[in-house]
């Protein structure tokens, strides 16, 4: 994938879903030439959740995903790529939820009574 396919590259997060050692994400890639392809990532967590141990990038659909099926590579480019764009989306997530919890809005105007504290 050259640098202008992948600045071009748009990607749609399907659905996600999370257990404690287990995130799964399905991604939609929309390539510069107009084709579509689905991914399915899947980070895989130690005992205790805190730790990313493995992750598994796959094309869909996949017959046999144990024999390797359409496995992508996470060292690649599109592999690169697609785990940028998950993290990316888990870190507005996290700035959503820390947003919501303080009952702060992203379009509050200034009143200026941050002032003078």
């Amino acid at each position: 994938m050259t640098e202008r396919q992948l600045h071009d590259t748009k990607f749609e997060l399907l659905e996600s879903s999370d257990m404690r050692q287990v995130k799964e994400y399905r991604v939609k890639l929309n390539d510069a030439d107009g084709e579509t392809s689905t991914y399915n990532i899947t980070y895989y967590h130690n005992d205790i959740g805190n730790r990313v141990v493995e992750i598994k990038i796959w094309q869909l659909p996949t017959q046999k995903l144990a024999l390797g099926g359409n496995s992508i590579d996470i060292n690649s480019e599109l592999g690169d790529a697609i785990i940028e764009y998950i993290d990316n989306q888990e870190d507005r997530n996290e700035l959503k939820s820390f947003l919501k919890e303080y009952d702060i809005g992203l379009d509050d105007a200034d009143d200026g009574s941050w002032q003078g504290r």
